[in-house]
């Protein structure tokens, strides 16, 4: 243990911790984008129709989004009853990190014509594995430094968003992802062996009340976001090419937040110190208001058709970006003012149990979300199941057919060959 720490890093150290930190912020989610954001191409590779595009993004983003609460788990298993030597465990898991990366790109190259799919599939899930297994790691550690990986996690999005249509291939993607991923696991090293694999232990005062409004904040907005992004607002609300020109919005403002909130933090004032007597930031706490009423605006437009906040929103555009850009930002603001300051308000493994609270919350509404989303798109709006139904009745229809969803998309994704099941799920359908 390394006592109280009040600085990113100590003396001559804290321009290499805010490198590390800004590189593993930049490098952390590499592999997950490009699974998620390479999917044409890979179906392409593995010569999957493109008319089967959804359905195996829908599998492969429950099985990332599954692995990833695993590492969460298992992150968790460890630092809360233990905890010691994290510093030296995270080296670890970051040069894990750069193997993976080696493997996946393996797996994307091998195998002939056809390829290894089912190789390439759960490689990204080891990925998303050792992704969530670090990111419980960075926050035990992380401190006053955590402003630093948040900001990079963003401009990693853009980055990548700009490779891939750049470059067109995901072999370039992963290449470029082995290299950073090299880069981190070389620095953190330099940074965590040099301190003997100590931690940051954050203001030492114990449980204080203060801590509840980022714990609130990041829990909310963690599990409120992918309900609605992308797969209904806008998904459900616009026509696909408004959908592309959101996302491109969406990807030049998102970073906004926390750079500003890691400029106030390298001047000693961000959020990323002890609350008391500055009550200011509380006020944060807003944008769970923001949220929650675009969720329920998303709904009714939705189940409503003939609302007028329906016609308001459905096929417009504007009022369709503004509020999906509004909810998306204030989702970026909770967690660029939430994650760094538990540390300082608690200790730094609050900041560790919290990230297994948000991941539960994103885990299991993920899957609600998906299996919403696959029950809406079953029926026909002129025969709508739930005609003639009292407000609680049709949401209880709407929440047991979502977790029965949840549950077969969960059974799908434990598979020996993708390629069979995507297939097979394919004619099912059409026979039905």
């Amino acid at each position: 243990m390394s006592g109280q720490n009040n600085e990113c890093g100590k003396n001559g150290e804290k321009t290499k911790k805010i490198i590390a930190y800004m590189l593993v912020g930049f490098s952390l989610f590499n592999t997950l984008l490009i699974g998620m954001n390479g999917s044409p191409f890979s179906l392409n590779r593995f010569k999957i129709p493109g008319k089967y595009y959804s359905l195996y993004v829908s599998r492969l983003h429950n099985c990332m989004e599954l692995a990833c609460f695993v590492g969460v788990v298992l992150g968790n298993l460890y630092i809360l009853p233990y905890g010691e030597q994290c510093g030296y465990i995270s080296i670890a898991i970051n040069w894990s990190s750069f193997i993976v990366n080696i493997v996946l790109l393996v797996s994307y190259v091998t195998g002939g014509e056809n390829g290894h799919l089912t190789f390439f599939y759960w490689t990204l899930a080891a990925s998303a594995t050792i992704y969530g297994f670090n990111l419980q790691f960075i926050y035990k550690l992380g401190g006053k430094c955590m402003p630093y990986f948040m900001v990079a996690i963003p401009i990693s999005s853009v980055s990548t968003s700009l490779i891939h249509y750049i470059v067109l291939g995901i072999f370039v993607e992963i290449t470029i992802s082995i290299i950073f991923t090299c880069l981190t696991a070389s620095m953190w090293s330099v940074v965590y062996a040099g301190e003997n694999g100590t931690e940051s232990q954050g203001s030492g005062n114990g449980f204080q009340s203060h801590v509840i409004s980022p714990i609130l904040m990041t829990s909310v907005a963690l599990s409120l976001i992918y309900v609605y992004y992308p797969g209904i607002a806008p998904g459900l609300l616009v026509d696909f090419i408004y959908v592309h020109k959101i996302d491109i919005v969406l990807m030049l403002v998102v970073p906004i937040p926390s750079m500003v909130i890691a400029v106030l933090s390298h001047y000693k004032m961000g959020p990323d110190n002890n609350w008391q007597g500055k009550t200011y930031w509380h006020g944060f706490l807003v944008f769970i208001v923001s949220m929650i009423v675009c969720s329920i605006l998303f709904t009714i437009s939705l189940h409503y058709p003939q609302s007028s906040v329906s016609r308001s929103i459905v096929n417009r555009p504007f009022m369709t970006g503004f509020l999906t850009i509004l909810f998306y930002i204030s989702h970026e603001i909770m967690l660029a003012v939430g994650f760094p300051s538990i540390t300082e308000n608690w200790d730094s493994t609050a900041a560790t149990g919290n990230g297994l609270l948000s991941g539960t919350g994103v885990i299991i509404f993920v899957l609600l979300g998906e299996g919403y989303i696959t029950e809406y798109k079953r029926h026909d709006p002129s025969k709508w199941p739930t005609d003639g139904m009292t407000t609680r009745t049709a949401f209880s229809y709407w929440m047991s057919r979502s977790f029965a969803n949840a549950l077969e998309n969960v059974k799908r994704i434990f598979t020996l060959d993708v390629r069979r099941d995507i297939l097979k799920s394919v004619r099912k359908i059409e026979l039905i």
